[in-house]
């Protein structure tokens, strides 16, 4: 019997086209996915990706990709229709990170699950960049993330929308602003051009829908942040931003975070909100328990905190 190299993680690198982002999405190491792609070049005998100055998909890897797309979709149709025959029926639904500690009260789950005891519900946690390819390679059958700028096909049905805050300690805005620190924090309650955190440490979103917005404004107004660290998780970059490495930018804006100290000052310049949406591909019938958990979070009161 033949056995065929497994094409999930080769799909994460094609999409990134960055071995750290796929590791990051697939929650595996740098060196077990580089080691993985070796070995998958082995045994196809050709180059996948040009390694340099980035990588890039050769011409043989453009072939796989196109190929490994098709064999993602016959997979899925496969178990799509023979849930019919199965006992238990399964879901995926994705939520970005901001979000997750919300998940209840989005998905309705306990009302759900007392309706339809027989479904099981798999959630995948990430950003809304990485939500939106998996939704279009049809590993989610929906999810909740940013809509700002979405392919034509999907649909969106809004949720609500979220400020941006910059988020500091009282003891480094202290240390950057000094004798200015009481005025500015009075004068910036009501807003702040993000430029005036330029000479600050930055804990930075390393890609999807923040980091662009940060990156555009960076170009247009021409300077560059200083970055401290680097996540995709917002709760550690929080940890990091409440253990004095730098200010960090968040859509969360807590009263708990408050009074542990950090200092919250909503973004003014650039205009920056997170824009919230349950996301589906557009043109294809959901499956009947499907139907019913989306319109449970599309018709149904949010928390918007």
């Amino acid at each position: 019997m033949t056995y065929y190299p497994s094409l999930d993680y080769f799909l994460a690198i094609a999409r990134h086209k960055n071995i750290t982002k796929a590791a990051q999405e697939l929650h595996v190491s740098q060196q077990n996915l580089s080691i993985y792609l070796k070995r998958l070049e082995q045994y196809y005998q050709v180059t996948l990706f040009e390694r340099k100055p980035r990588l890039k998909l050769t011409p043989a890897g453009e072939i796989l990709l196109s190929e490994a797309m098709k064999i993602q979709e016959i997979q899925q149709n496969i178990q799509q229709q023979l849930e019919q025959f199965t006992a238990k029926k399964h879901l995926t639904v994705g939520c970005c990170r901001a979000r997750i500690p919300y998940l209840m009260g989005f998905f309705h789950i306990p009302d759900y699950s007392s309706q339809h005891p027989d479904v099981e519900i798999h959630i995948v946690e990430n950003n809304s960049v990485s939500l939106e390819q998996l939704l279009l390679s049809k590993q989610l059958d929906f999810f909740i993330g940013n809509n700002s700028a979405l392919p034509p096909d999907t649909e969106a049905v809004p949720l609500g929308t979220y400020p941006y805050y910059v988020a500091v300690t009282e003891t480094v805005f202290r240390k950057y602003f000094k004798e200015g620190a009481t005025r500015l924090r009075q004068q910036w309650s009501q807003g702040v051009d993000l430029k005036e955190f330029a000479s600050l440490p930055y804990i930075a979103a390393p890609f999807g829908h923040l980091y662009n917005c940060v990156a555009e404004y960076e170009r247009e107004q021409g300077f560059s942040f200083r970055i401290a660290a680097e996540h995709t998780s917002p709760e550690l970059r929080m940890q990091m931003c409440q253990n004095g490495l730098g200010f960090t930018i968040s859509e969360m804006c807590q009263e708990t975070l408050k009074e542990q100290g950090i200092l919250l000052f909503p973004i003014q310049k650039p205009s920056m909100v997170l824009s919230l949406a349950c996301i589906r591909r557009s043109g294809e019938k959901m499956l009947p328990y499907v139907e019913d958990l989306w319109r449970l979070a599309t018709q149904n009161p949010h928390p918007l905190p």
